[in-house]
């Protein structure tokens, strides 16, 4: 498959689905199966879409490694979003310079962390155009993707589908200051 063949996520459900009922994630007791990985990565694209996510936004994530994070990469990108992973890691300057650097028009965090929502609160405030998602319940600006999502996701609408997904990480600044890497389309094809 090459990038003109299309978006890597369609081949990649197609795959996690053949597990069915197996664990595909465990994290602090819980369980997610394949197919519900699948559902709710068709579920958050469906929601992601509804909300004004479009192909070739690019879309900061300041977000922990919580069950919902991998079905979040995948649902933005089969809508062919640039995601760009904010380091937690980072002093709060570098993390708005790389949020500006990146010029993203979308912000999805997760609740349950006072220095997550603070940030994304002086974000939502540096750029009113800002669209700002949140993952979870909790304070903070914006409206949440997880609560409405259906136990049974809509199918797949074959004109939400984007083409050239791609991912902006920071480098691990072993050798000075964290830098940007890119992956895209052709990375998570192999």
């Amino acid at each position: 498959m090459s990038e003109q063949d299309g978006n890597y996520v369609l081949r990649a459900l197609d795959v996690l689905a053949r597990h069915g009922d197996a664990a595909a994630i465990v994290q602090e007791g819980r369980t997610v199966s394949y197919r519900e990985l699948v559902a709710t990565t068709l579920a958050l694209a469906a929601a992601l879409h509804s909300r004004g996510v479009r192909a070739g936004d690019g879309v900061a994530m300041l977000m922990r490694n919580s069950l919902e994070t991998p079905a979040m990469q995948l649902a933005l990108h089969l809508l062919g979003c640039r995601t760009l992973w904010i380091a937690a890691y980072e002093p709060e300057r570098l993390q708005i310079e790389f949020f500006e650097f990146a010029q993203a028009c979308v912000l999805i965090y997760n609740t349950g962390s006072s220095r997550r929502e603070e940030l994304a609160a002086k974000l939502a405030g540096r750029d009113p155009a800002l669209r700002v998602l949140k993952a979870g319940s909790g304070g903070g600006p914006g409206p949440d993707l997880l609560a409405d999502l259906p136990v049974q996701p809509p199918g797949l609408d074959p004109a939400i589908v984007g083409a050239g997904p791609e991912s902006l990480f920071y480098s691990g600044g072993t050798t000075g200051r964290s830098k940007l890497v890119r992956h895209g389309q052709r990375f998570y094809e192999m």
